[in-house]
């Protein structure tokens, strides 16, 4: 028995460790590339990029992330003026740099001040208006009012500019020194889950209308407001505005009434 041991207990271990070797670990060397080759949990073998793929690989998303650099101080000098002759303008340099639109969710928005809104790039500032106003609606709703900002823009007699638009005292009343949801505007991404995926939505929607991929809902609408306080509010009874209504969204009944101004 002893004579049995001796003979094969060396080829018996040699395959044992043969065999954890290649399970674990296979090094090929090739000129200056390296290639590794790991075993994954179920034991097959997975393979490894090699170190000048992975430093390739880098290279191509620093670039990546240069060119996303590029495009947003682009978009931010090129565009801190929105008027009606540049409306399309905008929409066709978005559709064709959707980059934005993740770069727009990644950086931080907050502002200090309300004085700061005029510096504020168009998607913000549309976002912010929407954010303010009408978080709590549903899609539709919050398309149809972001909207009204751009029907009193091409209208051209609520401010030459989207910010004076948007901006101008007592029109949007999110905006108001007195009004509670002006610092939740101003610092959006500071506010609790709900309020920040809120916020989310609103910067997709306001891109979306900037880019004029989404419809306008409120069918041109300039003015909204409550449905609860519309038999209270002077202006409703204007021969100016012409009554759109309660809006009949995929989602229910809107909660605003929306009009649309006639000059």
């Amino acid at each position: 028995m002893t004579n049995i041991i001796r003979e094969y207990w060396k080829p018996i271990v040699l395959g044992i460790a043969t065999a954890l070797a290649l399970n674990y670990t296979m090094v090929k060397h090739e000129g200056t590339n390296q290639e590794k080759n790991i075993p994954n949990k179920t034991g097959s073998v997975v393979e490894i990029v090699s170190s000048a793929d992975m430093k390739a690989e880098g290279n191509l998303e620093t670039m990546i992330e240069k060119e996303k650099n590029e495009k947003w101080n682009e978009f931010c000098t090129k565009y801190k003026t929105v008027t009606r002759e540049n409306l399309d303008e905008l929409a066709s340099y978005l559709r064709k740099n959707s980059c934005l639109l993740e770069y727009l969710l990644k950086q931080d928005p907050s502002l200090e001040s309300k004085q700061e809104l005029w510096n504020d790039n168009p998607v913000w500032l549309l976002a912010r208006m929407i954010y303010g106003e009408a978080r709590s609606c549903n899609a539709e709703e919050r398309i149809a009012i972001g909207y009204t900002a751009i029907n009193r823009l091409k209208a051209g007699y609520y401010g030459d500019t989207l910010h004076e638009v948007v901006l101008a005292r007592w029109q949007y009343s999110c905006f108001n020194n007195n009004d509670p949801n002006l610092d939740k505007l101003l610092k959006p991404t500071q506010q609790g889950f709900g309020e920040r995926k809120a916020w989310r939505l609103c910067v997709k929607n306001a891109y979306g209308i900037l880019a004029q991929r989404l419809p306008d809902y409120g069918k041109g609408a300039t003015h909204y407001l409550h449905k609860n306080v519309e038999k209270k509010t002077w202006w409703t009874k204007s021969p100016k505005m012409q009554r759109i209504g309660i809006l009949q969204t995929k989602f229910g009944p809107s909660r605003h009434v929306f009009y649309k101004e006639k000059r």
